[in-house]
């Protein structure tokens, strides 16, 4: 039997996929398996970091946002001894050179505080890197909140509380209390650069109070159910920042805006499809609110033409109003958890049709008009990672 077809039998692959989809989920498989580097890899530090896109798509570099995806997605196939080594790229990886950054504003836009994980991606050598531009670098904190999910979820879903052992004080005082620290007295985490890399000055972006809420959540509930340490301070940290959503994001009790700054629903941002997270994660589980803000979503973000995905914010550039394949499996989700099951297979479903035609690897983007694949292929945690995670939960 070849390597790869022992990796996919060991796989928890539900047996009610079709051929269609048993076809790409294990070619997402293979896709998880190729975009780590491999723990033979002579400089130590690049050890087990995952890509979020192999060639020749443009993205082979490591961001946490989009390896915590495949992360999760490794861990609920039962992959723990690759979840475990692509925790331990960021755990061992150098970070905390943006602890202050004085901007050309003359602001401090520095975490403030001792972090450990990268406040975008990393060089491959495992050293923490954030792009320019002329609106200076992205310092982004939703990589805290995603690796604190993950490294939870692995402790919890592995029963290593060893490894949870030993990066116990780091993770709580430099990943955990990072974002505590970061949260402001609207209680929402203070402006950063978003999850789209909008640099600085940044806003409150939805998105990443929604994912270090659930960080701490996680982190929260693995001390609590381990005894690892003192839960209470990340359990009112999780409990500000649903208040927080509640209070400064939720509009008149119907649907998420993007951020705290935007106020006109006509201008740029207002929507933002990544704040399906909310749902995802449990931080509103209201049935009646999730489908008044699908209805809202569905108008605003929802191609016209087609029918078909979403693309993530509205009046965006080019890249922003393409059909964006992340966000579609994420609602996909989404749609399944709140029982509506129909819609949630229409997107799935179409996600694995255009897949099939293009060899089953999934692209970032589709082009609005022709759904001709677009952006970099394939994706890993934002294409493969993602569409495990759909099917799973939809098979469960």
């Amino acid at each position: 039997m070849s390597f790869i077809k022992n990796i996919h039998q060991s796989a928890k692959i539900n047996n009610q996929l079709t051929k269609e989809e048993k076809d790409l989920f294990e070619q997402s498989i293979t896709i998880l398996k190729m975009a780590q580097v491999s723990q033979s890899e002579i400089f130590k530090k690049s050890r087990g970091q995952i890509l979020a896109s192999l060639p020749p798509g443009m993205w082979n570099i490591t961001w946490i946002r989009d390896a915590s995806y495949a992360i999760y997605a490794l861990i609920k196939l039962g992959f723990f001894d690759e979840a475990k080594n692509a925790l331990q790229f960021f755990l061992e990886a150098d970070a905390g050179y943006y602890k202050s950054y004085m901007h050309h504003d003359g602001i401090d836009y520095g975490i403030g505080t001792n972090y450990k994980i990268s406040v975008c991606r990393y060089f491959g050598l495992g050293i923490e890197e954030s792009d320019f531009n002329e609106n200076g670098p992205n310092i982004e904190l939703d990589g805290f909140g995603l690796f604190l999910w993950v490294f939870s979820e692995y402790a919890r879903g592995s029963g290593d509380t060893e490894f949870a052992e030993k990066y116990f004080d780091i993770v709580s005082k430099q990943v955990a209390d990072a974002i505590i620290h970061s949260i402001v007295n609207n209680n929402l985490i203070r402006k950063d650069s978003g999850p789209w890399e909008r640099h600085l000055p940044g806003k409150q972006y939805a998105y990443t109070s929604i994912v270090c809420a659930n960080g701490l959540k996680s982190f929260a509930d693995l001390l609590a159910n381990k005894k690892l340490g003192e839960s209470k301070k990340y359990y009112e940290g999780y409990e500000r920042l649903q208040k927080g959503i509640k209070t400064n994001l939720l509009v008149k009790n119907k649907f998420i805006k993007s951020n705290f700054e935007s106020i006109n629903p006509e201008k740029y941002d207002f929507y933002d499809a990544s704040t399906i997270e909310a749902f995802n994660f449990g931080l509103i589980d209201d049935e009646k609110i999730f489908k008044s803000h699908m209805k809202k979503y569905t108008k605003r973000l929802k191609f016209k033409e087609t029918q078909r995905g979403f693309f993530r914010v509205n009046n965006g550039d080019w890249y922003d109003s393409q059909e964006w394949i992340f966000l579609n499996l994420r609602i996909s989700t989404a749609l399944m958890k709140f029982h509506s099951v129909a819609r949630a297979e229409n997107l799935l479903n179409w996600v694995t049709r255009q897949s099939r035609l293009n060899h089953n690897l999934i692209a970032e983007l589709y082009e609005d008009k022709t759904s001709k694949y677009e952006g970099a292929v394939p994706m890993v945690g934002f294409g493969a990672g993602a569409y495990i995670l759909a099917q799973l939960n939809f098979l469960q």
